[in-house]
């Protein structure tokens, strides 16, 4: 690849909102990195893009649940002269289940990937960014963000980290030309449930949006720098709900939504 180019990186692009984040980042003719853990998903992804729009797209396959993974992935970057303008922070992970029964391993993995790599690499980017003149950056959070969630109670307080820190710092970046913009999307037509274990209720299928609608309001409020989205008229009602709800009466609301088939709460 050639150096000094500008770019964007989309993390967790295998599949999902990561995959269509990467074509539509394509269509503003971006040359893109994308990086995520099954190879095979990878470069099926760079073969269409290539081959449907005037771009390069560099495949890096990482797993950014291992410790250091953020720095590694950071560092190969910098070796390859590429300059990241617009970073994508959506490699994500989730897991359903009561918070006692989950492995300390895979605990530590969510936390690892939707935390720690999250921070290290908005922190590592971000500092290039402001360094070069500015940049864009979008976190994946979740409409969880907001509101505890009982069986998804880790991966929604992970996503309540990443909205507080990602207001947080484009406060202190407001000077900068780093501009970073939090998106909240909720319950969307992905692998994401199979991936977690967990069969979707009714209610839940009844509020399911379209990953593209998803992921084109988070690509178009990037650039227009909006630092809070909330996509789908549903969800910003339940937004100003959760505003005025008693904590408690809104985790058993949000308990009795993902109430799995099964009837466990």
């Amino acid at each position: 690849m050639p150096a000094s180019r500008e770019v964007a990186l989309v993390t967790g692009a295998s599949s999902g909102l990561g995959n269509r984040f990467a074509h539509l980042l394509a269509q503003r003719g971006w040359d893109l990195i994308v990086t995520g853990r099954r190879i095979d998903l990878l470069e099926e992804l760079r073969r269409k893009i290539e081959q449907d729009y005037a771009v390069s797209v560099q495949v890096i396959s990482h797993d950014l649940s291992e410790a250091n993974s953020a720095r590694q992935l950071f560092d190969r970057i910098q070796e390859s002269g590429d300059q990241v303008h617009v970073l994508v922070n959506n490699a994500g992970v989730g897991h359903y289940g009561q918070s006692l029964d989950q492995p300390l391993q895979s605990i530590a993995g969510m936390v690892n990937v939707n935390v720690v790599a999250t921070t290290e690499l908005t922190r590592l980017f971000g500092e290039r960014m402001k360094a070069t003149g500015g940049g864009y950056i979008l976190q994946n959070a979740s409409f969880s963000g907001f509101v505890a969630l009982p069986r998804y109670s880790i991966y929604a307080a992970t996503k309540a980290y990443i909205v507080s820190l990602g207001l947080a710092m484009r406060y202190e970046l407001r000077k900068s030309g780093v501009s970073i913009t939090v998106l909240c999307p909720g319950f969307a037509a992905t692998d994401f449930f199979d991936a977690a274990g967990h069969k979707m209720t009714g209610l839940m299928r009844l509020i399911c949006m379209d990953p593209q609608m998803i992921a084109e309001a988070g690509i178009d409020g990037l650039f227009r720098k909006r630092p809070l989205i909330v996509p789908g008229t549903i969800y910003k009602f339940c937004a100003l709900l959760l505003r005025v709800l008693p904590r408690y009466t809104a985790t058993a609301f949000a308990a009795a939504i993902v109430k799995d088939r099964a009837g466990r709460a």
